[in-house]
């Protein structure tokens, strides 16, 4: 699986653990993400890496993946979005979290158009 990566599920976060801290945080990145015209479908938290080796932990980057539909975004607005999110994450005191726009296909609930 050259070129490829590795995406897991967080178990555990030193302060997205906590489920105040999150909700908040949560809230906040999606007002930000809709001010910023990025119409996402999901917010999710992965430890993304491993490109030679699956098994390696120390490759693995803890990402702040906002999935939008395919062509739904531009890469300026994705961009300005990115920037935006990780001065948030910064005022809760995150600085150890990337962000990254994915498009994705959608399939059932999610399909539905949301921001018509």
């Amino acid at each position: 699986m050259n070129g490829c990566r590795w995406m897991y599920p967080v178990d555990y976060h030193r302060t997205l653990s906590n489920d105040d801290i999150f909700k908040r945080l949560i809230l906040r990145l999606a007002a930000c993400l809709r001010d910023t015209r990025v119409h996402f479908k999901a917010i999710e938290v992965y430890s993304v890496g491993g490109y030679d080796d699956p098994r390696d932990s120390k490759a693995y980057v803890v990402t702040l993946c906002v999935g939008v539909e395919v062509g739904s975004v531009t890469e300026e607005d994705a961009r300005r979005a990115v920037l935006r999110c990780l001065d948030i994450l910064k005022e809760f005191n995150i600085t150890d979290i990337d962000v990254e726009v994915e498009e994705h296909v959608y399939q059932g609930a999610l399909a539905k158009k949301v921001y018509d």
